[in-house]
């Protein structure tokens, strides 16, 4: 039997995380980043036991038990994981991990049940399932879209890790309230109006009190560079500055200085 490879786009951080009011569910907007990459290859071995190794092995098994519940228990192999964002950096790396088990041992099928099988892996989710997961309001606890938004605005952004990495905590609920950013992201995105997005992404980042990574440091970097403002992983190291589309020259400048914060893993991108 042929190996079967399955390869995935990840994302560096989301626009907006958070609650959507006092008692509503953990919701994100991801911020999707072509060049944040994976690829699960599994290669089948009749009447074997599954194999899998790396920091991500137990991920990979869970994912594997949790398709293969679906009538494929007797099939065993060997799953291996490649990828270009660390596990913890708040690139996606975990529901590509599960998404392309999952896939590489099922093959494709609808969105709705792939999450379903992500979360019950992840207890927390990505929506990189779906094809336009940037035009999401995903409850992430849930696997659910809570609202289908207008495409975001178009950025050139430069992007790495700062501080160590953070899993997610999937019962964590210890996220502020969003719900007035939901509401401004959903304005500015429809007026393709990139500064203001920009600025609610700002005020995610700042407002949910950055884990890792000083984020006073990173909007002094932005104001110094004429960014239009900053993204993160909300959990994780992932930090962005996002600049005007097109705007190459002060994205170089902006991984230039992303380096002298400590920044590792930087590189330079334009959102979809």
């Amino acid at each position: 039997m042929r190996p079967r490879k399955v390869a995935l786009t990840g994302h560096f951080g989301e626009f907006l995380q958070g609650r959507l009011g006092a008692e509503g569910p953990v919701a994100l907007v991801t911020l999707p980043c072509p060049v944040a990459r994976a690829e699960v290859t599994f290669t089948p071995r009749a009447h074997a036991p599954l194999v899998a190794s790396g920091p991500l092995a137990p991920l990979l098994r869970r994912a594997a038990t949790a398709a293969r519940g679906q009538g494929m228990r007797g099939l065993g192999g060997v799953l291996h994981l490649r990828h270009n964002v660390p596990p913890g950096g708040g690139a996606g790396l975990s529901t590509m991990a599960a998404l392309g088990t999952i896939r590489a041992l099922r093959g494709p099928s609808d969105a709705a049940p792939e999450a379903a099988l992500c979360l019950a892996v992840e207890g927390a989710t990505d929506p990189l399932m779906h094809r336009e997961p940037g035009r999401l309001l995903w409850a992430s606890r849930e696997a659910r879209i809570v609202e289908t938004l207008p495409p975001a605005p178009r950025f050139t952004v430069a992007a790495g890790f700062l501080g160590p990495p953070l899993r997610t905590d999937p019962t964590s609920t210890d996220f502020a309230d969003i719900a007035d950013l939901v509401d401004g992201w959903r304005r500015a995105a429809q007026a393709g109006d990139a500064p203001a997005a920009a600025a609610i992404a700002t005020a995610s980042a700042e407002r949910n009190g950055r884990p890792t990574g000083p984020a006073a440091a990173l909007k002094a970097c932005a104001d110094a560079l004429g960014a239009l403002g900053i993204a993160a992983a909300h959990t994780g190291s992932a930090v962005c500055l996002l600049f005007a589309h097109g705007d190459r020259a002060r994205a170089s400048a902006g991984a230039a200085a992303l380096a002298t914060l400590g920044a590792t893993g930087i590189r330079r991108f334009e959102t979809p």
